[in-house]
């Protein structure tokens, strides 16, 4: 799996890198970058990755220029961060169509997100960051065959929905920030097999089959689920499920889990555990539920649950 999949604002290594913290948005400054790329790419015939930094540079107009001098020497890899970008449609232009298999966007538009096109045939992973929903709609529509995908804190309008359908894919990293309580996810990828969703819970779920599905991570925090406005999603399918740590409000969360997990039969608990509430948790459940502990380790409880079906 991607090392982007587990960590994607870690840094790249291994691969030609532009930064440019002391730059200004003058024509000095982009003539320093433009003779540093020359001394760099000069008589290089191919490069396998290229990554630019922008925290202060933000013409999308001259970046795409550099962008588009990589692409040239056929490389494999790109990832490319720029902060308050302006003028945009260059670069998604100096994209369209090119050949990469990995693409690492984390973009922090200063205007609104524009409209684009996107078309990237052959892209395999794809890692995005601070994009709008209807953007990265745009872009998931132009990568027909992506099988590793990082949405990280992007953001929407209000019912927005955010469209993952790639028929593709295989592993699925999604982290939410608080905006998505306002949107909404739709999920339809027959061959994922990891799905990692970690933030804040969207309004709306809408999930087909995931029959691939072997490995399901949620790093919801706790106090945001007990303060969620809607009831948590049904899971139908979850027979297992391990929390690093239990607080107050997460035992008082517990209940509604396993109403909303019909075949949920073993809680681990690494964590947190409280005798206290764990008999406060028993005694709220109705007597469909018969729940036994056991000590798995020194800091691990194993809550197994079993429901009465009633003849």
């Amino acid at each position: 799996m991607d090392e982007r999949l587990r960590s994607p604002e870690k840094a790249p290594v291994d691969r030609e890198t532009m930064d440019d913290p002391n730059a200004d948005a003058d024509f000095n400054g982009i003539d320093r970058i433009n003779r540093l790329l020359n001394v760099i790419l000069h008589d290089v015939p191919s490069i396998y990755a290229f990554c630019l930094i922008c925290q202060k540079f933000d013409d999308g107009r001259e970046i795409a220029k550099w962008v588009q001098a990589a692409l040239r020497l056929h490389v494999n890899r790109m990832d490319l961060r720029i902060r308050q970008l302006r003028n945009s449609n260059f670069l998604f232009d100096s994209l369209f169509g090119c050949n990469i298999v990995s693409l690492n966007l984390l973009l922090d538009f200063a205007d609104d997100a524009p409209e684009c096109r996107f078309s990237l045939p052959n892209l395999k992973m794809l890692s995005v960051q601070y994009m709008k929903f209807n953007a990265v709609n745009v872009l998931l529509e132009g990568c027909p065959v992506v099988e590793y995908l990082v949405v990280s804190n992007c953001y929407c309008d209000p019912g927005e929905m955010l469209r993952i359908c790639i028929p593709s894919l295989m592993a699925l990293k999604l982290v939410s920030g608080v905006n998505c309580l306002e949107g909404g996810l739709e999920l339809d990828a027959p061959k994922l097999e990891y799905f990692n969703y970690g933030g804040f819970l969207a309004t709306r779920f809408l999930a087909k089959a995931l029959k691939c599905l072997q490995i399901a991570r949620l790093d919801l925090d706790e106090n945001m689920l007990h303060h969620c406005p809607h009831p948590l999603p049904r899971f139908r399918k979850l027979v297992a499920l391990a929390i690093k740590a239990m607080e107050p409000h997460g035992w008082e969360l517990l209940p509604s889990l396993l109403y909303c997990a019909p075949n949920l039969k073993k809680l681990y608990l690494k964590a947190g555990f409280d005798v206290e509430q764990y008999e406060i948790f028993k005694a709220s459940l109705d007597k469909s539920f018969s729940i036994s502990l056991s000590q798995g380790s020194e800091t691990c409880f194993i809550l197994e649950i079993q429901r009465k079906v009633e003849i």
